[in-house]
């Protein structure tokens, strides 16, 4: 595969846990069925159902250090093996970049521009997110290490200011709703952290001989996300007849019922700035699918194409909030299923070399 899209450990480990960990946020936050205060829980769930997931790739790349991911997937499972996994994955990349496109449409119309087309937002944010994409995976990895160090501060900011809104109460009852319906919830959280099975797709090898960087990725991500969370469920009670729509959850979300305009902005920005790299992240990584089914298409143009199909699901309305819930229960079998099938083949050729030797 083209060294145009892949990039260092650093970077892409960088990418990998700020878009997972920003959309798992707003997927627990906003699309939540149950806004109580323990929906941390369902975070720290789906993070742990995603461990297999970062294990098997780790006896991957233990079983072929050399080799690039796509080379190693292919030497394990073969090209037409290599072509199944990027079938499988390029779907649920591109879907959930249609659904991000429109939740960042929501935010721009419920902050800043309220009566402006959609499909304009849209068109606009899709075509930026693309062109980055099309410069390469270091590009977009080197963005996401820059930005990396302005929502820290922004973090720092919001936590500090409201200090003393904190209330330790509202984390009870512990399980909320119940087990089952935290479980529930955990499987779509699950199926995002699930994103960083394409991601190491992405990565070059010689950064990762011993193959724990997607697990270290997945940990570090799922953890503060969690924190994030626990942070945000002691700014705000329990909701549990708040309404459903995404625009009423957003203005829940945006003030927390106690953040003015001043605590406003630096909310908005780090929502849009996340999502923007959870965009160009998934667009990146659909890209990279897309090489692997047709080689001989230019990174423009994969990156194009990814755009355009990732647009023209929010622009047709694929990506409202009631179907992304439903469909998203489906993203962690198949983020799970090709990385389990293709770690047992590295542990099955790996014993067979310890039988030789």
């Amino acid at each position: 595969m083209s060294a145009n899209t892949r990039a260092n450990r650093r970077g892409i480990c960088t990418l990998t846990g700020m878009a997972v960990g920003f959309r798992v946020f707003y997927a627990a936050v906003v699309d939540s069925g149950q806004l109580l205060g323990s929906m941390w829980i369902s975070v720290l769930a789906g993070m742990l159902l995603a461990l297999p997931a970062a294990l098997f790739l780790a006896a991957v790349r233990r079983c072929c250090p050399q080799a690039e991911a796509g080379e190693a997937v292919r030497s394990l499972l073969g090209g037409m093996g290599l072509k199944a996994l990027a079938a499988i994955y390029l779907p649920v990349l591109i879907y959930d970049a249609g659904a991000s496109l429109r939740i960042m449409s929501s935010a721009a119309k419920y902050v800043a521009m309220p009566e402006s087309n959609r499909t304009v937002i849209l068109l606009v944010t899709a075509i930026f997110a693309s062109a980055c994409v099309a410069l390469g995976g270091r590009a977009a990895a080197g963005g996401a290490v820059l930005w990396r160090r302005l929502a820290a501060i922004l973090l720092v900011i919001l936590v500090v200011t409201q200090l003393p809104y904190f209330r330790i109460g509202w984390l009870t009852p512990v399980l909320g709703p119940g087990l089952p319906i935290l479980v529930g919830d955990a499987l779509p959280l699950a199926g995002i952290f699930g994103f960083i099975v394409p991601a190491w797709l992405m990565m070059e090898p010689e950064h990762d001989r011993a193959g724990w960087a997607i697990l270290h990725t997945l940990l570090k991500s799922g953890l503060i996300t969690t924190a994030m969370t626990v942070i945000f469920c002691m700014l705000v009670p329990s909701m549990p007849d708040g309404q459903q729509m995404r625009t009423f959850r957003l203005g829940w979300l945006l003030t927390n019922g106690r953040a003015g305009l001043s605590l406003e902005m630096p909310y908005v920005v780090l929502l849009y700035s996340g999502f923007l790299t959870m965009l160009v992240f998934e667009l990146a990584a659909g890209a990279r699918m897309l090489e692997a089914l047709f080689p001989k298409l230019s990174q423009l143009w994969r990156s194009a194409l990814a755009g355009a199909a990732a647009f023209l699901i929010a622009a047709c309305g694929g990506a409202e909030q009631m179907m992304v819930k439903r469909l998203s229960g489906w993203y962690y079998p198949a983020m799970l299923a090709p990385a389990v099938l293709l770690g047992t083949a590295g542990l099955i050729r790996m014993r067979r070399k310890g039988g030789k030797a």
